[in-house]
């Protein structure tokens, strides 16, 4: 007997391996290097508790429901970057690993989604080993890993893929070129995209929706028109079918505090 799954959770851009990515309390290196994560990586990593032991069973009912990893679950090595913990990649799907097993155990259908070169690596082969080992759910050409999925979440369609452009007017433009492109091949339109990468929440006519990170602000986050004026944020989302309301999602993220501001004194006389 089956049912439909009627509920998905939807995660991306965890960058574990990285200083400001998401880190277990404690992990030990390949090298037997002790690393306890950081004063910042601690409240990250009680969101991501408390995003998966109390948000999740609320938002779901207590329903069963699949998980996708919409991409750059590792850090990579990357363009002389000095903010990974290691630049042992397998330390970082160690990492990465010892992250997502306890989630990948909760359900039946598991997916990853390959996210960016630079950091997954060549083809993202390193993506594609931490999917091997997580036994994600297979595709119909049986890889354990894509660079897309779609997924009918009780009736509706959803669509996976990690790239989106860095503009307001993305999400908008995203939606066109795949409404055109389903309509040219006489393929299924999505009932809503689900894109990444840009580590910044937003939203679309509820067409497009694009997924929080789990990583803080890099070096490069300050340099980035999306992110340089806005502070951290991490989160993640969750996607129903409801027999009443179609298909529809909700967004459970965090806005972490920036630095407080400063009032310089000076010392004058009596």
């Amino acid at each position: 007997m089956t049912a439909p799954v009627r509920n998905l959770i939807v995660v991306s851009d965890l960058h574990c391996g990285d200083r400001f990515g998401l880190c277990p309390p404690r992990v030990v290196l390949d090298s037997g290097l002790d690393v306890r994560h950081t004063q910042k990586q601690a409240i990250v990593w009680n969101c991501w508790n408390e995003f998966w032991d109390d948000w999740v069973p609320m938002v779901t009912k207590g329903e069963p429901y699949a998980i996708a990893v919409n991409g750059d679950a590792i850090e990579g090595v990357h363009h002389g970057s000095a903010t990974p913990i290691t630049n042992n990649v397998k330390d970082q799907r160690d990492i990465a690993y010892e992250v997502l097993a306890p989630q990948r155990e909760r359900v039946q259908h598991f997916y990853i989604i390959l996210g960016t070169e630079v950091h997954g690596g060549k083809s993202l082969q390193d993506e594609a080993d931490l999917a091997q080992r997580l036994d994600a759910t297979p595709g119909d050409d049986g890889s354990r890993s894509t660079y897309e999925r779609s997924i009918y979440i009780g009736d509706g369609l959803v669509h996976l893929l990690h790239h989106i452009g860095g503009t307001s007017a993305a999400p908008r433009g995203e939606w066109l070129r795949v409404l055109h492109d389903r309509v040219d091949c006489g393929e299924p339109i999505p009932d809503l995209l689900v894109r990444s990468h840009v580590h910044r929440y937003t939203e679309w006519e509820k067409r497009v929706v694009v997924t929080p990170p789990w990583q803080l602000k890099t070096p490069h986050g300050f340099k980035v028109a999306m992110g340089r004026n806005m502070g951290p944020q991490v989160g993640g989302i969750a996607i129903r079918w409801g027999s009443q309301d179609g298909l529809y999602h909700r967004v459970r993220k965090w806005g972490l505090k920036r630095r407080q501001p400063e009032r310089p004194l000076l010392e004058v006389s009596p």
